[in-house]
C-alpha cells in the first residue's frame, strides 16, 4: 500500500506516517495489484495508471483531480483490474470541458471499475457520465 497526502512530500516511502503528495507518486510505489490510499483532501494532478490497483479516497476525505486540459486520468493496465473509489473529477468555471479534455479514459484493463466518482462543475453536478469514456 502506499499512502497520499495533500501536505505530504513525493521524497517520503508513501506510508501512512510519511505520505506521498502525489497520487502519481503513490501510484509508482506500489506492487501490481496494490492500493493507493488518498488519506487527504485536495487537488491532485492528473494521473496515469499503467498497472492493476485499486485508488481508494477515504470516506470522508474530498479530493479531487482538475479537468483543465487534457485527460484527468488515464487507465492503461493491460490485463489488470482497476477500481477507483471516492474521486472527485472538477471541472472549472460553469461551462463545458475544455477542449482536449476528458476524464477517466479507460485504455486498457481487464475489469474497470469506478465507485462514489464525482464529477462537478463549479456550481451543479454534471448527469451521469457526462466525461466518463470507457474506450474499447
Amino acid at each position: 500500500r502506499a499512502f497520499v497526502a495533500a501536505s505530504g512530500n513525493d521524497a517520503n516511502a508513501c506510508s501512512l506516517q510519511q505520505p506521498c503528495q502525489s497520487i502519481q507518486r503513490g501510484i509508482g510505489r506500489v506492487r501490481n495489484g496494490g492500493t493507493v490510499v488518498v488519506v487527504e483532501g485536495g487537488s491532485y494532478a492528473p494521473i496515469v495508471v499503467d498497472k492493476a490497483l485499486t485508488l481508494e479516497v477515504l470516506g470522508s476525505v474530498a479530493a479531487g483531480i482538475a479537468v483543465t486540459g487534457g485527460d484527468a486520468v488515464v487507465v492503461r493496465a493491460g490485463g489488470g483490474t482497476v477500481l477507483i473509489d471516492g474521486l472527485t473529477l472538477n471541472v472549472p468555471g460553469a461551462g463545458a470541458l475544455p477542449p482536449g479534455s476528458r476524464g477517466i479514459v479507460f485504455e486498457s484493463a481487464d475489469l474497470r471499475a469506478l465507485r462514489r466518482v464525482l464529477v462537478h462543475r463549479k456550481t451543479r453536478t454534471f448527469g451521469k457520465g457526462a466525461v466518463i469514456i470507457l474506450a474499447a
